[in-house]
């Protein structure tokens, strides 16, 4: 039907996830600057810690983590279906029903 399988190791997903959790709490800092001014408690405990996290991103670490998007994005262009597992261990052996 036209597809091609090839398995392929990506290696930018190795810091994707550093850099999702930096640009989250960037952009969102960003995003409730006004909120984080003027009511801070409004947040619960969880979110506050994102967001301060977020204020004191600085923009070389930002800009480094924007560029490990980019790389990742391109690692996934010509990827229509992505495959992989979903736990960490392989399912363990169903015995045989006698």
């Amino acid at each position: 039907m036209g597809s091609i399988v090839f398995q392929n190791e990506i290696l930018e997903l190795s810091t994707s996830i550093n850099a999702g959790y930096t640009l989250l709490a960037a952009e969102s800092a960003y995003y409730h600057h006004d909120m984080l001014q003027s009511n801070l408690e409004g947040f619960g405990t969880d979110v506050r810690v994102i967001l301060e996290v977020g204020v004191i991103t600085n923009a070389n670490h930002y800009l480094q983590e924007q560029q490990e998007r980019r790389l990742l994005v391109k690692a996934f262009e010509d990827v229509d279906v992505l495959v992989g597992p979903t736990l960490l261990i392989t399912a363990p052996r169903i015995q045989p029903i006698h």
